[in-house]
């Protein structure tokens, strides 16, 4: 057998491997780059979806409702009911219901019944309701408060709260 047979055969088999595993490296590159696009599809779909998350945060009120008491001589004494609006946004359309009932019609606090509902509560503002006469050991007062934020979405709260 002639030598430059050999090696022009030895040649051929050569760059046909050469030619086969360089296809497979293709596939595979694109196999990667594939999963590289879907994965950084995926990363802008979560950094959007944190984004809008952040933004409806921004526009959302969050109503909580405390007793503000009074020290005096060794004894804590109820002032107040106060309303807070501890969220990034104004509330509106606020209703609030004392044990169940309109904050005027409740015997044991001071306000006139204009304030039952309150037009906006703006953010880090609040509203107070005084207390009158009332015996500490009743019941814990139910409070229930119904708003709007700036998604126009109806929320509520509701707490007991205890003197």
């Amino acid at each position: 057998m002639n030598w430059e047979v050999i090696i022009s055969g030895a040649a051929f088999l050569v760059s046909g491997i050469v030619a086969v595993y360089s296809y497979l490296q293709g596939r595979k590159s694109n196999e990667i780059q594939k999963e590289q696009t879907e994965l950084q599809r995926r990363v802008v779909e979560l950094e959007e979806q944190r984004e809008e998350k952040k933004k409806r945060l921004q526009k959302k009120a969050e109503i909580r409702a405390v007793i503000d008491f009074e020290n005096t001589g060794g004894f804590r004494f109820p002032r107040k009911i106060l309303v807070w609006n501890h969220g990034p946004a104004d509330a509106k359309n606020i209703e609030i219901l004392v044990d169940g009932e309109a904050p005027s019609a409740v015997e044991y606090l001071y306000t006139e019944p204009e304030n039952d509902t309150l037009e906006a509560l703006p953010a880090g503002d609040h509203y107070d309701y005084s207390f009158g006469n009332r015996e500490e050991n009743q019941a814990p007062i139910d409070i229930t408060v119904t708003y709007d934020d700036l998604l126009d979405e109806k929320q509520e709260y509701k707490t007991k709260l205890r003197l």
